[in-house]
């Protein structure tokens, strides 16, 4: 059980902090993405990964202005000030690939360094669940890919690799 009687404590090396996400992914204001903790990605890259490990900046994230880490904590989406988005982690390619990591935790597209996300331009905000990774354009369209566990994609298929538009019906707003 959590004693929640302690007294918060201050990450050393944390400060201007202009958002905060589970598993240790904070976004400063200066635009930088910071890790640390027992996340699958909160080691430095060439590093072996360490529980507790302190905070660290994501290298290849600047100017960024949102980010979302998944509930696992296996991939992260990060929102550049000119509307690109840049994923880091787990993301599969195919269906297969997805399944076989619910089964074993293993990960063969797992990526240490961030890399754009191809298509993905006039993004406005960005999310991330369990299996599904979510952009909203600047035009209000909505962009998703991943597990389709729900039908929330509008489409036929479970299993989605690339940015899809979701098709809205007229009567959404």
């Amino acid at each position: 059980m959590c004693d929640l009687s302690s007294p918060p404590v201050q990450i050393q090396g944390l400060d201007n902090i202009a958002k905060l996400t589970g598993y240790g992914l904070a976004l400063k204001k200066d635009g930088t993405v910071w890790m640390w903790g027992s996340s699958v990605m909160a080691t430095p890259k060439n590093e072996d990964p360490v529980k507790g490990a302190a905070p660290f900046q994501v290298e290849g994230l600047s100017d960024i202005v949102d980010i979302s880490l998944s509930y696992s904590g296996d991939r992260l989406l990060a929102l550049k000030k000119d509307g690109t988005v840049w994923g880091m982690g787990y993301f599969p390619k195919t269906h297969k690939q997805m399944i076989d990591s619910f089964q074993v935790r293993f990960y063969p597209e797992y990526y240490r360094e961030p890399a754009p996300i191809e298509g993905l331009t006039d993004a406005d905000a960005v999310y991330t669940g369990n299996h599904t990774n979510a952009v909203i354009k600047k035009d209000g369209s909505l962009w998703m890919w991943g597990y389709d566990l729900h039908g929330t994609f509008g489409q036929a298929q479970s299993f989605q690799p690339i940015p899809t538009r979701v098709e809205l019906s007229p009567d959404t707003e």
